[in-house]
C-alpha cells in the first residue's frame, strides 16, 4: 500500500465519510490509486453527470451521493474528476507505482 492509498483510507474515518458504503469506498480508492475505472454509478460521479448518476444509483449509493462528491472535491486530486475529458485523460496518464517510478499503465480505456 503505498502513502497515496493509506492516505485515502484514512480519510474514511473522518465522521463526514464514514457512511458511504465499502463497496464504493474501495472502488474509489482503485480508480484513484490504481485507475481503475468504477461502475456506472461512480463513472457518472466522476464525470459530473448528475442524472446518470441518480439513474444508476443504488438506495445507498443515493442516499450518499452528496456525501460521495464531497469527498471527490475535498480529498483526491482534482485531476481525476469533473468530466467524461478529465476522467480519460487520467486514465491514460502515467501513474506512480509503489517505489514512485512513472510506469505506463498500458491500458486501453
Amino acid at each position: 500500500m503505498n502513502s497515496l492509498e493509506i492516505e485515502l483510507q484514512e480519510s474514511f474515518i473522518k465522521q463526514e465519510y464514514k457512511n458511504i458504503p465499502g463497496n464504493l469506498k474501495d472502488a474509489m480508492i482503485r480508480y484513484v490509486v490504481h485507475k481503475i475505472l468504477p461502475g456506472g454509478f461512480l463513472r457518472a460521479v466522476l464525470e459530473n453527470n448528475l442524472f446518470l448518476a441518480v439513474g444508476k444509483a443504488d438506495d445507498n449509493s443515493q442516499k450518499n451521493l452528496s456525501v460521495i462528491c464531497k469527498w471527490f472535491y475535498n480529498i483526491p486530486p482534482s485531476s481525476c474528476w469533473g468530466s467524461p475529458k478529465i476522467v480519460n485523460k487520467y486514465l491514460t496518464d502515467k501513474v506512480l507505482n509503489e517505489n514512485t517510478d512513472i510506469v505506463d499503465q498500458g491500458k486501453e480505456w
